[in-house]
């Protein structure tokens, strides 16, 4: 059987509109050995027929048809049946910008990397624009452990988690028991990427090279928030706590690692912020106590802090001042 080098992991949920879009760009990636594995995650549109279009005039194209379990089963079963040296997750309704598979696929073997990590455009729909997600990167370019990438990630305040911004060594994944949590549908990201950092055993690196394009469309969840995103955001906050406690880390990277974790409960005052009155009353009681104490006790920043205080005991006073911010367009 011939080596794989790369094997493209795409969850595909109702996206007819922009997989064919996705599918090309994968396509365009030349010079290397890949798979495309296409997951149908229950599907309702003609997203499936698309899929079995293209592996019908791909032999190295496979298609998953499975019920609706959310985007985490579809990539873990993405993980278990790939045979490439590397995964590269992506979203059936975004697209690659550029041909950089091959650059990547180099730089991880010459640096024995686990881990590469690219930048990302975002593709505005509503207003038809293409805007480079900037920001300044001092460790950019540099091969690093995990554990220190995780610390500058936090001391520079660049946090940014998403699984389809570069290359995972297949191996190295399963060694670990590296999996996304099933049944969460928001903020699954952050804990899979917070084990990535700290079980790995070799090296990451933060590459400058923007390769990715996310849509920004209408009906994300982070347009419509719903109390299950909050319920998801504590779940994975305890969770994440519960793993750093099961390590033996130094203080200062336990420390980086805990205010990673208060960024991932942050969000929380972000979505709640935005429920109407009567969700906020189902779900205030039920946000987690240990989760918020612990985003006050670790804050990502002093404003973070005094929001997630002010969540805690004045709730509908939080409630006002945020509304009131939003439509002056300040958080």
């Amino acid at each position: 059987m011939e080596k794989i080098d790369i094997s493209f992991v795409v969850p595909v949920y109702n996206v007819a509109n922009y997989l064919e879009r996705c599918i090309d760009s994968i396509l365009m990636q030349s010079d290397i050995n890949k798979e495309i594995i296409l997951i149908n995650d229950g599907s309702k549109d003609e997203s499936l027929k698309i899929c079995n279009e293209y592996a019908d005039k791909y032999k190295f194209i496979k298609v998953i048809n499975k019920k609706n379990e959310g985007v985490s089963v579809a990539r873990n079963i993405g993980i278990n049946i790939s045979n490439g040296e590397y995964i590269c997750f992506m979203d059936g309704d975004d697209y690659y910008c550029e041909n950089f598979a091959k650059k990547f696929y180099d730089i991880c073997i010459e640096n024995d990397l686990d881990i590469i990590r690219g930048q990302y455009k975002i593709y505005d729909e509503d207003n038809n624009i293409v805007i480079n997600n900037y920001w300044e990167n001092p460790y950019v370019n540099i091969v690093l452990r995990g554990t220190e990438f995780l610390d500058l990630s936090i001391k520079y305040n660049l946090n940014e988690v998403v699984p389809w911004l570069g290359f995972f060594r297949r191996e190295y994944l399963l060694e670990n028991n590296i999996f996304f949590p099933k049944g969460i549908g928001y903020e699954e990201d952050q804990l899979f990427f917070l084990k990535t950092l700290l079980l790995t055993k070799k090296y990451i690196m933060q590459t400058d090279n923007y390769f990715y394009t996310y849509v920004k469309r209408k009906g994300s969840c982070t347009a419509h928030p719903k109390v299950s995103n909050i319920k998801d955001a504590c779940y994975v906050t305890k969770e994440e706590i519960k793993f750093i406690d099961s390590l033996d880390l130094e203080s200062k990277i336990k420390r980086s690692a805990y205010i990673y974790v208060s960024w991932s409960f942050f969000q929380v005052t972000t979505l709640y912020g935005r429920l109407n009155k009567e969700e906020q009353r189902c779900i205030y009681k039920k946000i987690s106590k240990e989760a918020i104490n612990h985003a006050i006790k670790y804050p990502t920043n002093k404003k973070n802090k005094y929001k997630v205080i002010l969540l805690k005991y004045f709730p509908s006073i939080y409630t006002k001042l945020y509304k009131m911010l939003l439509k002056m367009n300040e958080v």
